[in-house]
């Protein structure tokens, strides 16, 4: 695992749009994401096109093997950090090609699982929210951890004008907050169940000292791992190894409660971060 992390320096952001059209606003929030990714380092966006996926039918799985198009499909989700969702409203709800896609790649074995998500949206009223909060239910099951703030919805008719005649988005403002999604969103990297975090061996730590007045658990010195997770050069592995950049005063509340024998007094400020742990971004 190490290796890997050492080997890949970036985070890799696979982006779908539930539209097919190509002057789709919701596609054309997808490009802007992707132009506004280019000057951000360790952050990598892909657009994936859904328009080749069948529709959803299990008599086309053979022996545990998928169509050549849904097999690429779900090999590009696997490699994926993490997803960004361009999900337009249809009739109060998900958009059936993104419902498609969702399906083809949850079939055993589900390949969305323990990954971060956020979703974006265009289009009149309320800008596609519906389809957000029912795109959201969707991730409970899959195990897909979507981001709760901030929100994005743009409502494409209002003016000043948002997109140009080719759906390319053209507000400043909105590209901002666009901008703004990709920099949360890179820092909700989550590690695979089978390789858990650090972190978790130093809150059980924490927790049994707190509660179970078992100083047994508590460190005497700090070891490399900890050491490389205050001092790392590379803030890309950090994110990818620890959840949260290595700058984050919740990880440093942490760790001073582990190292001092006062570690009642930063209880608070872990516990509000670790409740919204998913939310707290660069915190």
């Amino acid at each position: 695992m190490e290796a890997s992390v050492a080997a890949k320096s970036f985070i890799k952001i696979v982006a779908v749009s539930g539209s097919l059209r190509q002057a789709s606003y919701n596609r054309g929030l997808i490009r802007s994401a992707i132009e506004l990714s280019k000057a951000m380092e360790g952050v990598q966006i892909e657009y994936i096109d859904i328009a080749p996926l069948p529709l959803i039918n299990t008599d086309l799985e053979k022996d545990g093997s998928f169509l050549p198009a849904v097999e690429a499909f779900r090999q590009k989700i696997r490699e994926a950090d993490s997803f960004l969702f361009a999900s337009p409203e249809y009739n109060y709800s998900i958009a059936a090609p993104l419902k498609n896609a969702i399906d083809w790649a949850s079939r055993p074995p589900n390949v969305w699982a323990d990954k971060g998500a956020a979703i974006i949206s265009a289009g009149g009223g309320f800008g596609g929210g519906r389809s957000q909060y029912h795109l959201r239910q969707v991730g409970v099951f899959l195990d897909l951890h979507f981001i709760n703030k901030p929100e994005f919805f743009l409502n494409a008719f209002q003016p000043p004008a948002k997109f140009d005649s080719d759906g390319n988005l053209i507000d400043e403002e909105s590209k901002k907050r666009v901008l703004g999604m990709i920099e949360y969103l890179s820092y909700t990297v989550f590690e695979p169940k089978t390789q858990p975090s650090p972190f978790y061996g130093i809150l059980w730590r924490l927790c049994s000292a707190l509660f179970l007045n078992d100083t047994a658990f508590l460190p005497t010195e700090v070891d490399d791992d900890d050491r490389e997770w205050e001092s790392s050069a590379d803030p890309v592995s950090c994110w990818r190894r620890h959840r949260r950049p290595q700058s984050c005063p919740v990880n440093r509340a942490v760790k001073k409660s582990l190292w001092s024998k006062g570690a009642r007094s930063s209880l608070s400020l872990h516990g509000a971060g670790y409740r919204t742990g998913l939310d707290l971004g660069r915190a």
